[in-house]
C-alpha cells in the first residue's frame, strides 16, 4: 500500500473526509481493510481498492491485511492526515473612479472556525495601494494611486491547509464630458448634430433641452436631434465610465428655422419678346435672411435681389439654369431650375444635284430649323403636291417650275412661312443623237471623213470617232476629222444642251 501522498487522487491533506485507497499486493486474492477509526467496528472493506470517508479531520492508521486466515499472510500500514477543504474568498467594491475611492475588501474563510487549529492570512493588494498588504481579514478604506486594474489576492493557512483566491479590482480614470458641434451648426436648421469629444468615457447620456418633449434624449456618442421650432435651447451630456464615474458639460445655442426653398416659373417660350417671372416660395429665419437670384449671363437683368425675379429677358434660345440663394449670417443654400427657349423657325430647302432632262426625278432636300415639330406644305409647280419632309417628284414635261415649301409650327415659336424658288427646277429636252458621214469607206490615202449633225435639241454636238477614243469636243454641225490609221472605226455621237469635258 502506497505513502498518502503517493495516491493517484491525492491533491493535499485538506481535501475532503474521503479518501480512495490504491492497493499495490500481489500475490493474494482476499483482502481486509480497517480504515483506523475509533470506538466504531464498521470502517472495514473486503474490496480490493476501497473508497471511505471519515467521520472527521484528524490522523488515523489505516490497516490492509492480503489473504487474511491463510498460512500466508501480509500486513501493510498507512497513515492518513484528514482535514476539512479550506477555502478563502472575498468581496469588493469593484469598478469604482478614481475621484475619493475608498475600497472595503471583506474576506471569508471556509469553515471559518476549526477547533484546536489557527488560521492566518494574509492580503496583498498591489504597490499602488494604501496598505499595499494586511493580515487581518477585513480590510476597509484601501486607496490606490493612480487608475488602473488591480489583481488583489487573499492567502490563507491553517494548519497543513493554505488556500488562495484572486480578484481584479478596477479604478476608472476620471471621465472629462466634453462635445463638439459643427463649425457651422447655426446653418443646419432644426437638425443638430452633436460629436463627443469626451475622454475616458464609454456611458453617454444626452438631453437637447427641449421642453416639448420628454423624447429629446439619446444614449448614443454621436446622436443627432430634430428641433419642433427654432429658439433657444441648452444641450446637456453626461459622460462616464460608470454609474459613479461620470462629468457633464453643456452648451446653450441658437436654434434657427430651416432655410427651405421651391420656385416657380414657365417653360418653354419663344425667344421672341419672351418674358418670364420667377416666382419663390421661401421659409428661413425671419428678418436675418436675404434673397437673391442669378439668371445668367444672357439674362437682362442678370441679377435680382428678393424672392420674386419678374419680366425676365433672354436674348438666346437654349437651356438656361437659374439659381435662387439663401442667405443668413455666415449660411447659405441655394437652389436651381432650368428653362428652355426656343428659337425662331426658318425655311429654306434646295435641290439635289443632277441633269434635268425629262423626265426627271427631283429630290428635294429641306432646309428648315425648328425647335418643335414642323409640318410641311410642298407645291412642285405642276399641280402636284406632298406633306413629306424630303419629298422626290419626276417631271415628265420640259419646263421651268416654281417650287413653293411652306411650313408652319404649333408649340413653341409659332410660325407660318412660305418660300417659293422660281428656277430651281428647269426640265430641259431630251436630245435626239443623229449624223451622217460623207462616206462610208475611204482608203488611208484620202483619210478624211466629213460629220454631218442631224440630231435635235441639243445645243453642243461632240464625237468619239475613233477606237481610240479621240474626243472631239463642241465642234460645228459639219466637221471633218482625218483618221491616222486604217481600220473599222466605231464613230460616236453626243449630243447634250451643255458641254462634256472629255
Amino acid at each position: 500500500m502506497p505513502d498518502q501522498q503517493d495516491l493517484a487522487t491525492f491533491q493535499g491533506y485538506c481535501n475532503g473526509l474521503t479518501v480512495d485507497f490504491e492497493n499495490n499486493s500481489y500475490g493474494a486474492t482476499n483482502y481486509s481493510w480497517d480504515f483506523g477509526v475509533s470506538g466504531i467496528t464498521t470502517d472495514v472493506s473486503t474490496q480490493v481498492e476501497p473508497s471511505y470517508t471519515y467521520p472527521a479531520s484528524g490522523t488515523y492508521y489505516a490497516t490492509l491485511v492480503a489473504n487474511p486466515g491463510w498460512p500466508c499472510t501480509d500486513t501493510a500500514i498507512m497513515e492518513v492526515v484528514i482535514d476539512n477543504t479550506f477555502i478563502v474568498s472575498f468581496t469588493a467594491t469593484d469598478s469604482v473612479c478614481f475621484d475619493g475611492h475608498s475600497i472595503d475588501f471583506v474576506g471569508t474563510a471556509s469553515p471559518s472556525i476549526v477547533p484546536g487549529q489557527v488560521s492566518t492570512y494574509a492580503w496583498d493588494f498591489s504597490t499602488n495601494a494604501t496598505p499595499q498588504s494586511s493580515t487581518n481579514l477585513t480590510v476597509n478604506g484601501v486607496v490606490y494611486s493612480q487608475p488602473g486594474i488591480y489583481p488583489v489576492t487573499l492567502s490563507g493557512v491553517r494548519g497543513e491547509c493554505i488556500a488562495d483566491t484572486t480578484l481584479n479590482v478596477t479604478i476608472y480614470e476620471p471621465p472629462v464630458a466634453n462635445f463638439s458641434l459643427p463649425s457651422d451648426y447655426e446653418c443646419e436648421g432644426q437638425t443638430i448634430n452633436c460629436t463627443s469629444t469626451s475622454t475616458a468615457s464609454v456611458n453617454f447620456i444626452w438631453d437637447f433641452g427641449d421642453p416639448t418633449t420628454t423624447a429629446d434624449v439619446s444614449t448614443l456618442s454621436n446622436p443627432s436631434y430634430t428641433y419642433a421650432g427654432p429658439g433657444t435651447y441648452t444641450i446637456q451630456l453626461i459622460a462616464g465610465s460608470t454609474g459613479s464615474c461620470y462629468d457633464t458639460v453643456s452648451f446653450t445655442y441658437q436654434i434657427y428655422q430651416d432655410l427651405l426653398m421651391s420656385m416657380t416659373h414657365p417653360d418653354s417660350l419663344c425667344i421672341t419678346n419672351n418674358s418670364f417671372d420667377f416666382v419663390g416660395t421661401v421659409s428661413g429665419p425671419a428678418g436675418i435672411t436675404s434673397y437673391a437670384w442669378d439668371l445668367g449671363a444672357n439674362a437682362t437683368p442678370q441679377f435680382v435681389a428678393g424672392t420674386d425675379a419678374l419680366g425676365i429677358n433672354f436674348s438666346t434660345p437654349g437651356n438656361h439654369t437659374v439659381q435662387l440663394t439663401g442667405s443668413y449670417l455666415n449660411c447659405s443654400k441655394s437652389i436651381t431650375g432650368n428653362i428652355f427657349i426656343y428659337k425662331e423657325p426658318t425655311i429654306d430647302f434646295t435641290l439635289a444635284p443632277g441633269n434635268q432632262c425629262a423626265p426627271f426625278t427631283a429630290q428635294f432636300i429641306d432646309l428648315s430649323t425648328s425647335d418643335t415639330p414642323i409640318q410641311y406644305a410642298w407645291d412642285f409647280g405642276d399641280g402636284a403636291t406632298s406633306t413629306g419632309q424630303n419629298p422626290s417628284h419626276i417631271y415628265t414635261i420640259p419646263g421651268v417650275y416654281p417650287i413653293t415649301l411652306g411650313t408652319s409650327t404649333n408649340k413653341g415659336c409659332i410660325a407660318n412661312l412660305s418660300l417659293t424658288q422660281s428656277d430651281l427646277v428647269d426640265v430641259k429636252p431630251r436630245p435626239v443623237s443623229v449624223f451622217t458621214t460623207s462616206t462610208e469607206q475611204t482608203d488611208i490615202c484620202h483619210p478624211e471623213v466629213i460629220f454631218i449633225d442631224q440630231s435635235t435639241g441639243a445645243s453642243i454636238i461632240s464625237y468619239i470617232p475613233d477606237d481610240n477614243e479621240a474626243f472631239a469636243n463642241n465642234v460645228p454641225p459639219i466637221f471633218a476629222y482625218q483618221y491616222q490609221s486604217s481600220g473599222y472605226k466605231d464613230v460616236i455621237q453626243i449630243a447634250n444642251d451643255k458641254p462634256v469635258i472629255p
